[in-house]
């Protein structure tokens, strides 16, 4: 499942859960990070469902309904077990492990979007795929 805020033209900012059979085949999705053991998936999923989306504040972001989910999953410490949820970590890493794969080229071929996506694990520290 991919849960997160999207932003819709004319319908403003929504949560949204998507089952994703492949990802593989989630064009917009160029790296994996894990960032914690889930322990309690429905409780995870709870969480994620009540986390509120702003359609009133310019500034508000995916990213920003990302940070919260982070935060209410940290306030609640019962869906998962080891954990990174510092976002500001998180986000620096991730944008630099793209950066590192595009510079390598990892994402220059149509085909290369099919592939499994590059995948690190940020607390064992190691890719786990390449």
């Amino acid at each position: 499942m991919r849960y997160h805020a999207r932003n819709r033209p004319l319908v403003g900012w929504e949560f949204e859960e998507v089952r994703v059979g492949d990802v593989r085949f989630t064009n917009t999705l160029l790296a994996r990070v894990t960032i914690a053991k889930v322990v309690d998936e429905r409780r995870l999923v709870e969480l994620f469902r009540v986390i509120p989306v702003v359609n009133d504040d310019p500034n508000w972001r995916c990213r920003s309904w990302i940070q919260q989910a982070l935060a209410a999953i940290a306030h609640d410490q019962s869906c998962v077990s080891s954990c990174e949820l510092d976002w500001a970590r998180i986000e620096a890493f991730a944008r630099q492990y793209v950066a590192e794969k595009t510079a390598a080229g990892r994402y220059a071929e149509h085909e290369d979007m099919l592939k499994p996506k590059p995948t690190y694990d940020l607390l064992e520290e190691k890719e786990t795929i390449a």
